[in-house]
């Protein structure tokens, strides 16, 4: 039994969109895995992380459009998203636990430097504001004593 050309054009549609659902899911996790490596603080996280999900967003809608221009002729079906929904539970449920460990890593190590310097550099700023708060605290104290002398305090 032989498919016609326009089932194993449906046939390579639905495998299409399984397969971008999971480069979805990976991309998803490269997210999740610069979300780990990386702590501000708090606010400056959750607005990162509302960025980061904003642009991911963009991403997937964008992938998704070219892929309904190539494949189904700019035509939205309601399949398509199921099985791209398909393809990124398949890939959280299978190997996303290994490829987010593994970025992780990798995000760390090649980092690593980065992050090293950063702390570095702002130890030497805190360091800089920390001498001239000394210095106006000496001189805060300084003036105190020159007006406890002429009796102001």
């Amino acid at each position: 039994m032989t498919l016609g050309a326009s089932q194993n054009r449906i046939l390579a549609m639905y495998f299409a969109f399984i397969v971008i659902g999971a480069l979805l899911g990976l991309t998803y996790d490269f997210f999740r895995a610069f979300r780990r490596i990386r702590h501000i603080n708090k606010y400056l996280d959750a607005i990162l992380i509302s960025l980061e999900d904003i642009i991911f967003f963009v991403f997937a809608g964008s992938v998704t459009a070219i892929v309904f221009y190539v494949y189904n002729y700019s035509r939205v079906r309601y399949f398509s998203f199921v099985l791209e929904a398909l393809g990124f539970s398949l890939y959280r449920l299978t190997v996303s636990r290994i490829v987010l460990r593994s970025l992780t890593v990798i995000l760390r190590l090649v980092l690593a430097p980065l992050l090293i310097l950063c702390r570095l550099v702002r130890k030497i700023i805190d360091l800089a504001t920390e001498k001239k708060r000394i210095k106006k605290g000496a001189r805060a104290i300084k003036r105190m004593k020159k007006d406890a002398g002429k009796g102001y305090m």
